[in-house]
């Protein structure tokens, strides 16, 4: 039997997007001492403590996991960048290893409990 369909993909696409009013973005996106602790404490490396950042705020807002292939919303980036003082090219580097990805995504959900909708 095929799923039932709550939301249109127009719908869907407005609700999984990143905002892109600089508000916005600082109101959902400025991390706090806890996060810069987290970043710390799990990744090593320049490159790997952007990519935590940008994991973490992909998964709290809009609730989804960035994919291997996605680069992440731009604005976001100098955002994270910014307030990590670490430039956003350091993003082409994230995850060189394919378990530091992993690792960083099992951490999140685990410390944060959040759970893959099925």
């Amino acid at each position: 039997m095929p799923r039932r369909r709550i939301l249109s993909d127009i719908e869907r696409n407005n609700l999984l997007v990143i905002p892109e009013s600089q508000e916005d973005l600082i109101r959902l996106y400025t991390l706090s001492e806890l996060d810069f602790s987290l970043i710390n404490q799990y990744s090593r490396g320049i490159e790997n403590r952007l990519g935590f950042a940008v994991q973490l705020c992909y998964m709290r807002y809009p609730g989804k996991i960035l994919p291997v292939s996605q680069r992440p919303d731009f604005h976001l980036l100098q955002l994270l960048s910014s307030q990590l003082t670490i430039s956003p090219d350091a993003w082409e580097n994230y995850s060189e290893r394919a378990a530091t990805r992993r690792e960083h995504l099992l951490a999140i959900q685990s410390i944060f409990g959040f759970r893959t909708f099925l």
